[in-house]
């Protein structure tokens, strides 16, 4: 990539007159249904010039310089913030699990259906004893979300008089 812009950028730009694009539309003729013929054009190629991309991109680094969004010691290095590492995404044994997401986000009754789910089909019998497992340590999870409801609900009313 010789520039780091949207297609909107390079849109505004061509209107603007400040870049240069070459259009080229591919025409040929083709018989109709009743032997007229026609002529039909073809998405046209559209070229930049390599040039006026690499222009572009010093005239966009110039100014990230000095508007102070990056020094010129992070730009002249070999791979600057901005040119796409981010999309290195991790490889799949480096990412984390739907279950540990889950957990994570505090997202149980999902996590519970998910996994209800996964031992249906793997091996149903089984399923009576986990939900009493579940069964036991949801009391214990409704009473502890039970406690922080009121106590959230106590702040609240607390803010409303104004006291703290």
């Amino acid at each position: 990539m010789y520039c780091p812009v949207s297609r909107a950028a390079v849109h505004k730009r061509t209107k603007e007159g400040k870049l240069s694009i070459f259009v080229y539309h591919i025409k040929y003729a083709k018989k109709g249904l009743f032997g007229k013929i026609k002529v039909v054009r073809k998405s046209p190629y559209v070229y930049i010039p390599v040039s006026e991309a690499i222009a572009w991109r010093k005239e966009i680094e110039e100014r990230a310089i000095r508007n102070e969004e990056i020094t010129r010691e992070e730009l002249v290095g070999t791979n600057p913030d901005w040119r796409g590492e981010f999309l290195e995404w991790p490889k799949k044994n480096e990412r984390p699990s739907l279950y540990d997401m889950l957990r994570e986000d505090g997202n149980t009754g999902l996590l519970d259906l998910l996994m209800n789910e996964l031992i249906l089909k793997l091996n149903p019998d089984k399923l009576p004893v986990i939900r009493k497992l579940q069964a036991k340590v949801s009391e214990e999870e409704i009473k502890k979300r039970d406690a922080a409801e009121d106590e959230l609900i106590k702040q609240k009313a607390r803010r409303r008089k104004g006291t703290k």
